[in-house]
């Protein structure tokens, strides 16, 4: 990934989680959920395990497109609000301990 770019950030209190909204360009190819959630952890210096990238979207022939992800407070935010197909899109980048609990 060339470039990522925060558009938003809107603090969800109830969730424990920051939402984040932005603007990401490709080498090539659209962004990797991986490379997209390394690129925002060291961008906002939170741990890796804590960012969930909910969407990519990219138009067709375009290497702009826009992302929506969350970083959530700790893991088990994580395990409490999201669903067990999102933890498991993003299980390269969690603790072995989530991973094994919402094996469904």
């Amino acid at each position: 990934m060339k470039q990522l770019e925060i558009l938003s950030k809107n603090e969800e209190k109830s969730f424990n989680r920051t939402k984040i909204s932005g603007k990401i360009v490709a080498e090539g190819v659209t962004s990797s959920r991986k490379a997209v959630c390394e690129a925002l952890a060291k961008n906002l210096k939170v741990p890796v395990e804590t960012v969930i990238v909910k969407k990519i979207k990219t138009s067709y022939g375009s290497t702009m497109g826009t992302f929506e992800a969350y970083i959530y407070d700790s893991n088990d935010s994580i395990k409490k609000f999201e669903n067990s197909y999102v933890i498991k899109r993003h299980k390269h980048l969690m603790p072995a301990k989530i991973e094994g609990e919402d094996n469904e």
